[in-house]
């Protein structure tokens, strides 16, 4: 929750830091584009963080989803809106890192198309969760199961940061444990 109030400060600082400006920001309805779909948690987030800028500059900040396409549809989507501030983008590492290697083209430039203006989440945590019958109780007895039996076990993940986190240690740990993608935008 601090972090988001903090994102409103920041927000609320910028915006006041325009010098001579013909008119207030905003004066209109504030958009702010997300490549996830509702009720996630960077829904929810990102749903606060629109309430609290709606109150703190008395316009409305609303939440378009645009999920799906490894996140390139919603950035895709904010990249091509006019650059005068009532587009937003709540960007991802899947939309502005991951898919520059990931992917063998993107329509939009993470670097020239978006002007990073506040982080609002600093860290997300990964877990790790195996099935009570498999006997492995820590990331090292994990890895030993995976060793002796290589292609046997699988993992369930969603495309992005933590599907290239699990190829990254199948690949460090010499393991072979089977990518099963999980579809969150069902």
């Amino acid at each position: 929750m601090l972090r988001v109030f903090r994102f409103g400060l920041l927000m609320a600082a910028t915006v006041s830091c325009t010098g001579a400006s013909a008119q207030d920001y905003p004066v209109s309805p504030v958009k702010i584009i997300l490549s996830n779909s509702a009720g996630g948690s960077p829904d929810i987030v990102t749903r606060i963080v629109a309430d609290r800028l709606g109150k703190a500059l008395g316009q409305q900040f609303f939440v378009e989803n645009r999920p799906g396409g490894e996140s390139v549809i919603g950035a895709a989507l904010a990249a091509r809106a006019a650059p005068d501030g009532y587009t937003l983008y709540l960007g991802s590492n899947d939309a502005l890192v991951a898919n520059r290697f990931r992917l063998k083209a993107l329509p939009y430039d993470p670097d020239r198309d978006f002007a990073p203006i506040a982080n609002i989440v600093d860290s997300a945590p990964f877990a790790v969760a195996v099935h009570p019958d498999l006997p492995a109780k820590t990331i090292g007895e994990l890895m030993g199961v995976a060793k002796s039996r290589p292609g046997q076990l699988s993992y369930g993940v969603s495309i992005g940061i933590s599907d290239t986190l699990a190829q990254w240690i199948n690949k460090t740990a010499g393991i072979n444990i089977q990518r099963v993608p999980y579809r969150l935008n069902a």
